[in-house]
């Protein structure tokens, strides 16, 4: 059976996610994405609960390459890739709040996020799940309805 290069885009794209989940998802050198709980996500205060973020963004990283994989699973891709960019978005966005609260003001957070606090964790999963996502719209085709467009 032969893959085509779209399905190896899509098992590329799904291989990046699980890949995101072993990068580190804070900068400046802290703790590995294991080490954060996952329950910062929506309590900004929290840093420590039973599910890590790694282990939540692997376990739909690992749903994802099945959706891929598994012809069945198919029509759920786009909602899965919905769900790993939304997980990354708010992972960003508490980042930047948490950054904002400890500075005092919103052009140091920035500055750091984009500098000394880059995490590749996020934006990783994040461009993946868009991969995905983009892969299955359809673009319409154009035609000129069947002019050589010289008159």
């Amino acid at each position: 059976m032969e893959t085509k290069t779209a399905d190896r885009i899509d098992i590329a794209a799904a291989g990046a996610v699980i890949v995101s989940a072993f990068l580190p998802w804070t900068g400046s050198g802290q703790p590995a994405s294991f080490d954060l709980a996952a329950a910062f996500l929506w309590d900004a205060n929290a840093y420590r609960s039973s599910f890590s973020i790694g282990l939540v963004i692997l376990l739909v990283g690992l749903v994802a390459l099945a959706a891929v994989l598994v012809t069945r699973l198919a029509r759920y891709r786009r909602h899965i890739a919905a769900l790993i960019m939304l997980i990354a978005a708010v992972w960003q966005l508490q980042t930047f709040r948490d950054l904002a609260e400890s500075y005092g003001d919103v052009l140091h957070p920035l500055r750091d996020m984009l500098r000394s606090d880059l995490a590749l964790g996020p934006w990783l999963a994040f461009a993946a799940g868009a991969t995905l996502i983009v892969r299955k719209l359809r673009l319409p085709k154009w035609s000129t309805g069947g002019r050589s467009g010289s008159s």
